[in-house]
């Protein structure tokens, strides 16, 4: 997420090559490989929270982290285009409401509650 400088500028360059992909076939293959990358070690993570039970039992991983990649991809864009409005506080709050759609409650038993 851009939630600094470095990171803004990134998403900078995200974006510009983006653009460049959606025209390009040797690009947009190049960025469906880090796509893949990137979707599964995010996948992995997942996986991982929801064995030491932090992810609920009811919670289809690979739609939510297809969702959750989503909503990173459009943190850049919007960071980028408003930076004013999307500082690092208000990303970091979405995150949060991100993860409170599958995280397990403190006192839940058996991956069924989400806080």
């Amino acid at each position: 997420m851009p939630l600094d400088e470095e990171r803004l500028d990134e998403a900078r360059v995200v974006m510009a090559f983006s653009q460049e992909a959606a025209h390009d076939p040797a690009r947009a293959a190049h960025n469906n490989r880090y796509m893949h990358r990137w979707r599964d070690s995010v996948a992995g993570w997942v996986a991982e929270a929801r064995t030491a039970g932090d992810v609920a039992g009811h919670v289809d991983l690979a739609s939510w982290v297809d969702a959750l990649l989503a909503f990173l991809l459009g943190t850049q864009i919007t960071a980028v285009l408003d930076p004013a409005n999307v500082t690092p506080a208000h990303l970091e709050r979405q995150l949060t409401a991100q993860l409170v759609l599958v995280r397990v409650s403190a006192g839940a038993t058996g991956g069924g509650q989400v806080t």
